[in-house]
């Protein structure tokens, strides 16, 4: 039985992963830019009534062009097992990273204690911005 294999129950969390289809957020097969913003908010505080707990700047994505290339365990869901040793094949798409520069990446573990339910890997990667060509000259003869 999946439900005595698995955990499936990712609610009453402080970790939310909200799907949307692309469509919905008028993008057609081909793709195309979103901007974007995420903002929270709380009913349980009278005092944040009408303005928000946090709020990210407006951000920009391609998602037909990734930065980053993941390994997929399933085509499905993009979801891995949190296990101890666990690895996750990650490659640069050239092509994509000039349009959506990776800040890091964000890892969200649904099931594990509240101060280790994020974690962020950053990324140091130097695109090449120097190319160096032999110089031809021609000079006049003297």
């Amino acid at each position: 039985m999946l439900s005595a294999q698995y955990d499936t129950n990712p609610f009453f969390s402080n970790v939310l992963v909200l799907p949307v289809k692309a469509g919905d957020l008028g993008l057609a097969a081909g793709g195309g830019n979103i901007s974007f913003e995420v903002q929270t908010t709380s009913a349980d505080l009278a005092e944040t009534a009408g303005r928000f707990i946090d709020r990210s700047p407006l951000m920009h994505y391609d998602p037909v062009r990734p930065a980053l290339l993941f390994s997929s365990p399933a085509a499905a869901a993009p979801m891995y097992l949190d296990r101890p040793g666990t690895a996750v094949d990650v490659a640069v798409n050239p092509a994509g990273y000039l349009f959506n520069p990776p800040a890091g990446i964000l890892i969200l573990h649904h099931h594990n204690f509240s101060s280790e339910r994020v974690s962020v890997v950053n990324l140091f990667y130097r695109w090449p911005s120097t190319s160096y060509l032999p110089i031809i000259d021609q000079r006049a003869k003297q």
